[in-house]
């Protein structure tokens, strides 16, 4: 089975995410984009879909701001 390079990506900023404490405090999309070394147009896609499938607490897209995942309910 093949894994996307969207997937992969998305797997990597969410662990990033919760590694920058983003589970207590919001994150700026930047930092994790520049931890990851990944195009910060290309995570905001990414959040987009994770907090359409409830997957992201919140996703500030005006303040380039996102807290943590939580589990989908």
């Amino acid at each position: 089975m093949k894994i996307t390079t969207k997937s992969r990506y998305a797997i990597r900023s969410i662990f990033a995410l919760v590694l920058m404490g983003g589970d207590e405090r919001p994150i700026a999309l930047t930092q994790v984009a520049e931890h990851e070394d990944i195009s910060r147009k290309y995570l905001e896609q990414i959040f987009i879909k994770l907090k359409k499938i409830r997957y992201s607490r919140r996703f500030e897209r005006s303040s380039g701001r996102i807290y943590a995942c939580q589990s989908p309910t």
